[in-house]
């Protein structure tokens, strides 16, 4: 007795339910995890073993309509009823091959999902003491290397005028010291859960070594220089590539620059040299920006006077402005909470069933390609021990 099968439509009515089913499963599973405080674990579980559940019935659905397309008769009344029928028939089956595919990728979404539940609490800047003597000393032979470019890349002398105005010449942070506090910067940022894009303001730019460097973390990074030649060595910079075309180098001075609410991280390296000048540059900034904005102060004399200029600290060299210190306490405690990755925005591309986990696991610090793009050795031999 041959084998009954159903039609394509029927087949596609099927498919289209299992990814109404999923995708419910996901969005449930993506609010469980932007949840604040953190949802039960048990409850993620279970969502996700509804999933785990799905994937026999559907799995063999795909082969049933395998099994089906081949035994079709090609006994048509027409040519262009035989097309039309190819066309059904090709339509469901990609259909169903785009949603195996899909649920191909579950593993990989379920470690992703585990990876927050528990939510390991982490400090905000690591303990280089803590660190193997090699890295520590291949991060010091890559802030030589950075030190050098930014010498390379800026070949100005500092400009009378600047400093005349009580600027500093341009000396640049040590590059792996810039990113452990733009690293906190940014985890406070998504445990403030402020929007996209994530908006940089470098004061005091010089040549433009750690705008660039601000792009790997923020959505977006400009500089403010006083300079003339600095700021014209950091336009050079930001021409060098295409990924920086949207940075942005303002020739001004910071005392009167009109823009600081526009950025949700601005950083300042003691850029001026004149005590009294520096003072009314941090109280500028302090005031001028949003409350709730993050500064990174790389330098003791304001930790001294963050609490007169009403900016709560958080940790290491980082604050919040406009906000009493219990705030900046409690913000601490939740960006120990999000996770180590710097995430970017997935590419615009075919929507997936995943895409509402993806993006609440990059609200908290965590995603696909951050996770798995940590090769320790990259260029370890095929056969030498892992």
């Amino acid at each position: 007795m041959a084998r009954q099968f159903r039609t394509p439509d029927e087949y596609q009515e099927m498919i289209d339910g299992f990814v109404r089913e999923l995708r419910g499963l996901s969005e449930r599973i993506a609010q469980h995890i932007d949840a604040d405080p953190p949802a039960d674990a048990g409850l993620i579980d279970a969502l996700c073993n509804d999933v785990t559940r799905r994937m026999h019935p559907l799995f063999s659905l795909c082969s049933e309509i395998n099994a089906a397309r081949a035994a079709a008769a090609p006994e048509d009344a027409d040519r262009l009823t035989a097309i039309e029928a190819r066309r059904g028939w090709q339509q469901v089956t990609d259909a169903a091959n785009r949603l195996r595919l899909t649920m191909n990728h579950w593993n990989a979404v379920r470690n992703l999902i585990a990876d927050q539940h528990p939510r390991i609490a982490r400090k905000l800047y690591g303990d280089p003491d803590r660190l193997p003597d090699t890295l520590n000393s291949q991060r010091s032979a890559t802030d030589d290397l950075m030190l050098l470019f930014h010498a390379m890349f800026n070949k100005h002398a500092q400009d009378e005028s600047a400093r005349a105005l009580g600027c500093f010449e341009d000396i640049a942070l040590p590059n792996s010291n810039f990113m452990a506090h733009a690293h906190a910067a940014y985890r406070v940022a998504l445990a403030q859960r402020r929007e996209n894009p994530l908006r940089f303001l470098d004061v005091g730019c010089g040549g433009g070594i750690q705008v660039v460097s601000a792009t790997r973390i923020f959505d977006r990074a400009d500089g403010i220089e006083y300079d003339p030649g600095y700021a014209a060595a950091a336009r050079a910079v930001m021409d060098f590539a295409p990924a920086l075309a949207d940075c942005t180098i303002f020739q001004k001075d910071a005392l009167r620059f009109e823009g600081y609410a526009d950025y949700d991280v601005v950083y300042f390296y003691r850029p001026m040299r004149d005590v009294e000048r520096m003072h009314q540059l941090e109280k500028r900034i302090a005031t001028c920006v949003r409350p709730g904005t993050i500064l990174i102060a790389p330098y003791n004399p304001f930790w001294q006077r963050h609490a007169a200029l009403g900016c709560g600290h958080v940790d290491g060299m980082v604050y919040v402005a406009g906000t009493p210190q219990p705030e900046a306490d409690a913000i601490r405690e939740k960006a120990e909470r999000i996770g180590p990755y710097i995430t970017r925005q997935a590419r615009p591309g075919l929507p997936s069933i995943w895409d509402p986990i993806a993006a609440a696991s990059r609200r908290n610090g965590y995603d696909f390609a951050a996770n798995h793009a940590r090769p320790e050795y990259p260029n370890r031999p095929p056969d030498a021990p892992a």
